[in-house]
């Protein structure tokens, strides 16, 4: 069973693998593909604040970045990226100990 599952998985290019999660002392960052067009778009996030910004990959290889946004949490400790929302493009979710929960974002909202 369990060479059949690999082999499935590598025959059908699915992937089990998630984005990594770079943390800094005042920012968190990641990759994901936000706008669901393919390409690795990156994604930043203010720890203190709450604030995030993407930049939205052309294909070219130079990014766009969008306006800020509030992500609803503040003081975040936590970030994970991956397919929470939908099966075509990232969403992110974002913790933070102090307001006790989870808050799961996609791109297309503006957070709270």
């Amino acid at each position: 069973m369990k060479t059949f599952l690999t082999t499935f998985l590598l025959c059908t290019g699915l992937s089990l693998a998630g984005t990594f999660v770079h943390e800094s002392s005042v920012e968190l960052a990641a990759s994901g593909d936000f706008n669901g067009d393919g390409f690795a778009d990156v994604l930043l996030l203010d720890k203190a604040t709450g604030l995030y910004r993407i930049g939205y990959n052309s294909g070219t290889g130079s990014l766009n970045f969008a306006e800020g946004r509030p992500s609803g949490v503040s003081n975040v400790t936590g970030m994970a990226v991956g397919r929470i929302n939908t099966t075509v493009m990232d969403s992110f979710a974002v913790t933070s100990p102090d307001q006790n929960r989870t808050q799961i974002l996609s791109p297309t909202t503006t957070g709270v």
